[in-house]
């Protein structure tokens, strides 16, 4: 069993508090809070990189590589980990809406098949140095106490859904 305490050291939000950050709203990438917005954000992104161009005296193409899907959880399976991470850390530590972001995740592909929920767990911790960098920083280090929560998490989450309690 983990014990909170152990954890709420480890993890800030983006605003600086302290405690485990758990983010599981209805999506991540730039597809996480509907459908439209990853052909909404292109769209934008477009527009400001030829608007510039134009102030310049120049023009600009983009050309979109899209690697993976965007990632929009299944809203039943997101409440459902949010129910169980509510249980495990309280609701202080749930972020239920993040920003749309421009990241991706092979996850995606899954949850175009069935529905599941791709949820977050924050890794930074002040007291050690490099872990609030960006994970594909080269000097990222994971501070490695998040695993205790990601895998408190995913194991309750499960037997959780396999005993039919969420």
């Amino acid at each position: 069993m983990i014990e909170i305490s152990d954890v709420t050291k480890i993890f800030k939000n983006k605003e600086g508090a302290g405690g485990p950050r758990l983010c599981g709203g209805p999506g991540g990438g730039a597809g996480g809070h509907h459908p439209g917005l990853y052909q909404q954000t292109k769209a934008r992104l477009e527009a400001l990189a030829k608007s510039i161009a134009e102030v310049y005296g120049g023009t600009a193409e983009v050309e979109w590589k899209d690697f993976t899907s965007p990632l929009i959880n299944d809203p039943a399976a997101t409440a459902e980990a949010q129910k169980t991470a509510v249980s495990l850390f309280g609701e202080e530590k749930v972020i239920r809406q993040r920003r749309p972001e421009l990241g991706g995740d092979d996850f995606a592909e899954y949850i175009l098949r069935v529905p599941g929920a791709y949820a977050y767990v924050g890794s930074s911790n002040p007291e050690k140095p490099n872990t609030e960098l960006a994970h594909h920083n080269s000097c990222f280090d994971i501070d490695e106490d998040c695993l205790k929560v990601a895998v408190a998490l995913y194991s309750c989450y499960t037997i959780e859904y396999l005993n039919g309690e969420v």
